[in-house]
């Protein structure tokens, strides 16, 4: 776990909960301030080949970066999960943005991310560029878990990028008018 600091940037995030015996939750915003990363990554075992996806949104849900790309040779669904996390942390750095949290809906990213289990894995170079990034790009850079409803957007752009051309990215500005239906469904109140 992040250690927490004493300014409110670095608090984790808690996801909302409605009162409900369903628990469904939604996408949250980030505090004022903080941009918030979501990636997923999708994977073919049949194929060995995926995609993955970002998008980067303020404090009030707007969009200011998306992107998603294809890997024809990925070796499982968390090799496409660490690129969707990877390229969007690539992104933010690359626009200066200091302050993001980052969230994934796959655990064993988080587990990557957090401990050292995966340091000599297959994937331990990826997830030491990860952690290089957040240590040296952030002022405050926060990885937390979110179910997939809460990463739709995400998850969409990852399956966008399985249809790219074997190795092929692209990014926006702005959501495509394809997906500008999703931006919306997925706000809600701030978190706390």
């Amino acid at each position: 776990m992040v250690a927490a600091r004493a300014d409110n940037l670095n608090k984790p995030e808690r996801p909302l909960l409605l009162p409900d015996s369903g628990q469904t939750r939604s996408w949250s915003r980030p505090r004022l301030g903080v941009l918030k990363i979501n990636s997923d990554g999708a994977f073919s075992s049949m194929t060995g080949a995926g995609g993955w996806g970002y998008v980067i949104r303020d404090d009030q849900g707007a969009v200011k970066k998306a992107g998603a790309g294809s890997e024809p040779f990925l070796q499982h669904a968390f090799h496409a999960e660490l690129l969707g996390c990877l390229e969007g942390l690539k992104m933010a750095a690359q626009l200066g943005m200091a302050h993001v949290v980052v969230e994934t809906d796959a655990q064993m990213v988080m587990g990557a991310i957090e401990g050292e289990d995966y340091r000599l894995s297959s994937m331990g170079g990826i997830i030491t560029e990860i952690k290089h990034l957040k240590a040296m790009e952030f002022s405050s850079c926060i990885f937390s878990y979110c179910p997939r409803i809460c990463n739709k957007l995400a998850h969409e752009f990852a399956s966008l990028g399985c249809k790219l051309h074997g190795g092929v990215q692209t990014t926006w500005d702005v959501v495509p008018q394809s997906f500008e239906d999703l931006v919306p469904s997925e706000l809600a109140v701030t978190g706390e």
